[in-house]
């Protein structure tokens, strides 16, 4: 028969080219890919990197003196700041003014008698006369009469007191317990004309509720007039000219204070913060606003407008009731329109809207009771929200600390008590400890040089001075990033270099092992083992034997099936050893006319899953059969013992042949077909199972003597770690 060849069909193979999943492994197994990424993560996780500036605290103290008010003012012109501390003293009935030194050194003092609560003490600094000189500016009370007092620093031929005038009067129901507050001062040129008067808008706490208004004082003429009263008044005075006629009007930050009902007979009472505006007479003249909730709070500055000025603003909420908190602006003093809503960007937002100055372009930023900052531009756009875990107050203070033309913000963080520095972009600068609790800024200012603020912290004042410039080891750390990167990358190189150092360690020593394992077969399945098995087949066939035919098949081939399924493996499992064993003893039981006993206990404590060198048990139970149950020709016993022992499996093999001592010449016979090579087969086993699996091996042989001392057989203990 002519057979055919068999044809491939002709198939158009286009090439194809790595498959991507092949790509992407040798990138990311790439050890400079591994490198960056790690290096990346570490540089990222590292709490310490140097801050962009560097602040060295000079000065840090409480003030003394209980209920004192600190601020920094260049009083003399000189380009520095003085540092004004203002106190009052209960027992004797007198407020002061200390002008002090960076030192804390008493430059000089002044003194005015009268009563004041804690929230009169701090007085206003101005240069009221334009004589590039500033005044102080203080409220006390007298009897029945609020009085204003001028005190001008530094002036030998001026009165202490150069001007005192009256600017209100305690109605009689008001006089037990009167609480007045001063809520801002403002030096005010209504018409440009260079005329100033000192316009600054009063507060009667709690049940107090006049005088609720604005106050506009002449000093020049000792003349006073007032708004209107009502139940709520504006603070954080802003100055705008909405119409362009040359008249200033007046606004301000308004909050509700839960302090005067909404039915109470008032006008504009402290449950609502309201939108109010007045012209130079102190009238209203918008159709008032109002945002109710209490803890609302009202912020605004003046916007341009289609040639107008109005007014943009924040309505912030932190009360328990659900109202809303939002950025809007006016139009024509009137109209209220909502920009944003940022009470869906951040809880809590804080209640001043702070002007950032930048040279390139100034923005509002927000802070919120959470550690937000929120960034606007001035059209109410929003730019972007970082967040801080630093501080939780809502308040922040802008200055240009590093006279670069550029704000920085400085907020304080109430867990670790330090001053947080954040540049315009909301980037953290550096940080300034303190070591004080709770406390707001109050004042900052320059003083010899150095940069000092002054913390409000609970009835006293915290005193800080310090320095601030760049730091050029912040960056250094692209250099810290780039030896990561390198450090990361040599790990990588030298893993990689031991990893194919073991892996062709392992390969050598499974290819010894494997070795060996031949080796092993050989010396045990050799084919003179072979043949004499065969021969006792044919023997069982020829006598008609079919058990015994049966039987020996059945061991037979499960001994060579084992050989062959273990052939590649370095150890075996302690159960699949013993099954070996067993069926190599049934075989010899078949082969040799000479009994032998075999009996086997495992302790229930052992694993049967234990590895093992392949052959280990197997080889001295054949070493028992030959070399020490044949030569006597009576047989004998082969017992295997294995128990738990100390975290190691202890294996005891023994018989009762004639041991290792020197035999008769009948058995030579047995004994010349024995090379040694199945023990020092099985030695060099332990030596490459220990470096392959890091478990030594150890075994111990004890030749056996009967009570004449005669050879009595041979013990074998091996113990393997678990």
């Amino acid at each position: 028969m002519r057979i055919q060849p068999f044809c491939i069909p002709s198939v158009n193979i286009l090439y194809s080219p790595m498959p991507l999943p092949e790509k992407l492994q040798k990138v990311f197994l790439n050890s400079w890919f591994i490198a960056i990424i790690l290096g990346s993560v570490v540089f990222f996780m590292i709490p310490f990197k140097p801050d962009p500036y560097v602040a060295e605290l000079i000065f840090n103290a409480r003030s003394p003196e209980e209920n004192a008010h600190i601020q920094f003012y260049d009083l003399d012109g000189d380009g520095l700041d003085e540092m004004i501390k203002s106190f009052y003293n209960e027992e004797s009935q007198r407020l002061s003014h200390l002008v002090l030194l960076s030192n804390g050194n008493i430059k000089d003092q002044y003194n005015i008698d009268g009563e004041l609560n804690y929230l009169l003490t701090k007085c206003f600094i101005g240069d009221y006369n334009q004589d590039g000189k500033a005044e102080l500016f203080s409220l006390i009370v007298e009897g029945r009469n609020v009085y204003l007092n001028i005190i001008i620093p530094f002036c030998e031929d001026c009165q202490s007191h150069n001007a005192k005038i009256k600017v209100y009067e305690i109605p009689d129901e008001y006089l037990l317990n009167f609480e007045l507050e001063r809520n801002d001062m403002k030096l005010v040129d209504w018409s440009g004309n260079g005329n100033l008067e000192l316009v600054c808008s009063l507060f009667g706490r709690y049940k107090f509720i006049d005088p609720r208004g604005l106050y506009a004082i002449d000093i020049d003429n000792k003349t006073v007039r007032r708004s209107p009263s009502y139940g709520n008044s504006p603070s954080s005075l802003v100055l705008f000219d909405h119409d362009q006629d040359g008249r200033l009007e007046i606004s301000g930050k308004i909050g509700s204070g839960k302090n005067i009902h909404d039915e109470a007979m008032w006008e504009y009472p402290d449950h609502t913060a309201w939108l109010m505006v007045f012209n130079d007479k102190l009238e209203l003249i918008n159709d008032v606003k109002g945002f109710p909730g209490p803890f609302t709070t009202l912020c605004v500055y003046p916007v341009e407008r289609d040639g107008k000025t109005e007014l943009a603003g924040l309505m912030a909420h932190s009360g328990p009731e659900d109202y809303e908190s939002y950025l809007f602006e006016t139009k024509n003093l009137n109209e209220i329109i909502i920009r944003d809503k940022i009470g869906e960007r951040v809880q809590n937002p804080g209640t001043r809207m702070n002007i950032l100055k930048s040279k390139e372009e100034s923005k509002i930023v927000i802070p919120s009771h959470e550690g937000d900052l929120v960034f606007y531009d001035l059209d109410l756009n929003f730019l972007s929200k970082e967040t801080f875990n630093k501080q939780k107050s809502g308040i922040i203070y802008i200055l240009d600390l590093d006279d670069d033309g550029t704000d920085e913000i400085i907020m304080r963080d109430f867990v670790s008590h330090e001053w947080v520095i954040v540049d315009s972009a909301g980037k953290l600068m550096t940080t300034i400890p303190t070591g004080y609790g709770e406390s707001q800024i109050e004042s900052i200012g320059v003083t010899n040089g150095n940069r000092g603020f002054v913390g409000y912290y609970h009835h006293g004042d915290i005193i800080t001075y310090f320095t601030i410039h760049k730091n050029y080891f912040h960056y250094l750390k692209w250099l810290l990033l780039l030896g990561l990167v390198g450090a990361f990358y040599a790990l990588a190189y030298v893993f990689k270099w031991i990893q194919r150092k073991q892996s062709g360690e392992k390969e050598i020593l499974r290819h010894q092992i494997n070795t060996l394992q031949l080796q092993s077969i050989k010396n045990q399945l050799d084919p003179h083992f072979t043949f004499n098995a065969l021969n006792v087949l044919n023997y069982l066939s020829i006598n008609n034997d079919n058990e015994g035919v049966e039987s020996f098949t059945h061991h037979f081939s499960k001994l060579i099936r084992s050989q062959l399924e273990m052939s590649d493996q370095p150890a075996v499992k302690l159960y699949d050893e013993l099954g070996f064993v067993h069926h190599y003893i049934e075989l010899q039981k078949l082969r040799f006319d000479v009994p032998i006993i075999y009996d086997e206990e495992v302790s229930g404590e052992v694993d049967m899953n234990l590895r093992i060198p392949k052959m280990m048990i197997h080889t001295h139970v054949e070493n028992a059969i030959k070399h020490g149950l044949l030569p006597t020709e009576r047989g004998g016993y082969v017992k295997v013992i294995i128990i738990a022992d100390k975290n190691c499996s202890k294996i005891t093999i023994w018989d009762n042949g004639v041991g290792r001592s020197i035999v008769n010449n009948g058995s030579k016979e047995v004994l010349k077909n024995n090379t040694g090579k199945g023990l020092a087969i099985l030695n060099q086993q332990y030596d490459l199972f220990d470096q392959l699996f890091k478990r030594r091996i150890r075994q111990e042989i004890e030749d056996l003597i009967d009570e004449n001392k005669n050879p009595a057989g041979t013990k074998i203990v091996i113990r393997v770690p678990e």
